[in-house]
């Protein structure tokens, strides 16, 4: 680094113009774009990276209405996010889970949560498309389960894998790990 009195005799009198805010603005904007531009491989055209981009969005949105399905209880349509023959495995201090196809899913953990006030949250989604139709997926989560003796809290990944069905994205395999679990009174409201 050049100590300022240095600094100011390299700069010729004409850079000035490049500290004003639109300037640095404009270069920040245009060294973003040249790093989005790296991250894909020139072989990928621009069509199918937006396909792609598509694709991890629809992704994303599948399984936000994963979350708020369930937290509302609203089983028929919470099932529609899984396939036919999607598998559920979770081991946790409350439940061990190993669940096969769509209705047992649903059957399954609409049983198990029908007393339950729940709050589930999923963070920075790390999706990889396999192919045009299957990809996988990394979430963490955290999630509040309230029965009516006892709460719990657990945090852990989701370990997913996905393939779209009739143009739908569908979630085919979910392992839940837990890194973290709590069991507590419950909270009055």
């Amino acid at each position: 680094m050049y100590p300022a009195k240095q600094m100011s005799k390299a700069v010729p009198a004409t850079l000035p113009a490049l500290h004003s805010r639109t300037v640095q603005a404009w270069i920040r904007s245009m060294f973003l774009a040249l790093l989005l531009m790296a991250a894909f491989s020139p072989s990928i055209s621009s069509a199918s990276t937006a396909e792609e981009l598509t694709d991890i969005e629809q992704i994303q949105q599948l399984k936000a209405r994963y979350f708020r399905l369930m937290d509302t209880k609203q089983w028929q349509q919470w099932g529609e996010v899984f396939t036919e023959d999607a598998t559920v495995q979770a081991t946790s201090l409350i439940i061990t889970i190993n669940w096969q196809g769509r209705s047992q899913i649903v059957a399954q953990n609409s049983s198990f949560l029908l007393l339950a006030k729940t709050v589930h949250h999923g963070h920075m989604p790390e999706i990889t498309l396999t192919s045009p139709t299957t990809a996988t997926g990394i979430w963490a989560m955290e999630d509040r389960l309230e029965f009516p003796l006892v709460a719990y809290h657990g945090w852990g990944h989701y370990n997913e894998t996905y393939q779209k069905v009739n143009g739908q994205w569908k979630i085919k395999s979910l392992v839940l790990t837990r890194l973290r679990e709590r069991l507590g009174t419950v909270l009055t409201d």
